[in-house]
């Protein structure tokens, strides 16, 4: 991978504020080669190739309008200019295809955003952010080229999509080491198109909309050796975008993006640091989800209707249950500090595709370091044991339709039982 970036600011005081202006562009050239079958079998092996630079503009205003009244607003803007190219060899080098597509994308965007102090505890914060998006597309199909991406002129398309997205909500301050919040805020992304689709008629999927809702606070106990921090949110899902995989004996694997569902979310998060001594600090979080299919937009389970087994399957990735706890160690030496530090995680399982024919089973982790750290803060060394339970992850579960060869799952894994040190410089 080849990756530049440049970014300039400049910051100017203007009356009771800062006017900002961040410049930035990027380029990236991605090339990989990857055995999408996971098999010592050449059935299912890719190579896509990202080219693309870009270029933002954002200028804001931060400022007090008067006594209790912080304002920020502002422009941006943003074009990209994308390459996408996929190469498929397939069954042995018996099927060589190739696809793709460019894209020309802008995006305009206004915001502004308001925290009004409507008493000595309590504050208002109120916003809005304006986006257009528009992109320009010429998209050649998958099988539409050769596997030396040889490709005809291709399929153009354009679509451009707007939103308001607003947020509201209240602060106020119990006491000097107690804040309780809640606000309301839309969020908006915008449409897009495929470039793994091997329909010849390229067609956009429409904008996703999430609403939350979520109410929480942010404590200070013990003198501050105690930190408690709680919410429980609510969103709404509209419209969501997703990419479902199916089974395709010409192309392999047909990743098809659009619009499939709404839905809702509830979710509560604990997390709690303690500081135990001058030297000893635990920290723990816990967080539940639940979830429910409000609306169905296409046959989720494959069974060729929309009807109650769409609405009974889970969202994919959300899992019911997570934990996490650990502790660190301060050892203060004549010469440094030693520090040393351990953590559990556990994960509950979760649905990988939309379908729910593929799962995440359950885990748990543990991880472990030590650190010493010069004095004079110039050098520090580390030893690290990363996954110290071997524990077996999957990072995708995909079904592939070589069905002749046993069936076939693309079924990457995550990295187990590691160690390792590390040395730091700073300059």
């Amino acid at each position: 991978m080849v990756w530049n970036q440049v970014t300039l600011e400049m910051n100017w005081d203007l009356g009771n504020g800062r006017l900002t202006n961040i410049l930035a562009y990027r380029d990236v050239d991605s090339r990989a080669e990857a055995d999408g079958d996971s098999t010592a079998l050449s059935l299912f092996n890719f190579l896509p190739a990202t080219i693309q630079d870009q270029i933002s503009n954002e200028l804001r205003y931060n400022g007090m309008i008067s006594d209790g009244w912080e304002l920020t607003t502002g422009l941006y803007y943003y074009k990209s200019n994308l390459e996408y190219l996929e190469s498929r060899s397939l069954v042995f080098d018996s099927i060589r295809i190739g696809g793709g597509g460019i894209q020309d994308h802008k995006t305009l965007g206004a915001f502004v955003n308001n925290y009004i102090d409507l008493s000595d505890t309590l504050v208002l914060q109120a916003g809005l952010r304006y986006s257009y998006e528009k992109k320009d597309v010429i998209i050649h199909p998958l099988g539409s080229c050769t596997f030396e991406q040889v490709c005809g002129e291709g399929n153009a398309n354009d679509q451009s999509w707007s939103n308001w997205s607003p947020k509201v909500g209240l602060q106020w301050a119990a006491n000097e080491d107690v804040t309780v919040y809640g606000h309301f805020a839309r969020s908006f992304r915008a449409g897009g198109y495929n470039f793994r689709s091997p329909s010849p008629n390229p067609v956009s999927f429409d904008p996703e909309r999430v609403d939350s809702l979520e109410i929480g606070l942010k404590s200070k106990l013990m003198d501050n050796r105690l930190r408690f921090n709680a919410a429980a949110f609510f969103n709404k899902l509209n419209n969501m975008q997703r990419e479902v995989n199916l089974e395709d004996p010409d192309i392999g694997v047909i990743q098809d993006i659009s619009n499939t569902a709404s839905s809702e979310v509830f979710g509560i998060e604990v997390d709690a640091m303690m500081l135990v001594t001058d030297n000893l600090v635990l920290n723990a979080s816990v967080g539940y989800l639940d979830d429910k299919y409000t609306e169905i937009l296409v046959d989720l389970s494959g069974d060729g209707v929309i009807d109650q087994t769409d609405f009974d399957l889970s969202l994919p990735r959300l899992a019911k249950w997570t934990l996490n706890f650990g502790f660190t160690y301060d050892m203060e030496l004549e010469t440094g500090t030693l520090t040393a530090r351990a953590d559990y995680a556990y994960r509950s399982g979760a649905a990988y595709n939309d379908r729910n024919s593929t799962l995440f089973h359950a885990y748990s982790m543990v991880n472990a370091g030590l650190t010493y750290e010069h004095g004079d803060g110039n050098w520090s060394v580390s030893f690290y044991g990363k996954n110290l339970t071997d524990t077996a992850m999957l990072g995708a579960v995909v079904p592939l339709p070589f069905a002749s060869f046993g069936g076939s799952y693309f079924a990457p894994m995550t990295k187990g039982r590691r160690f390792g040190a590390e040395v730091r410089f700073n300059f």
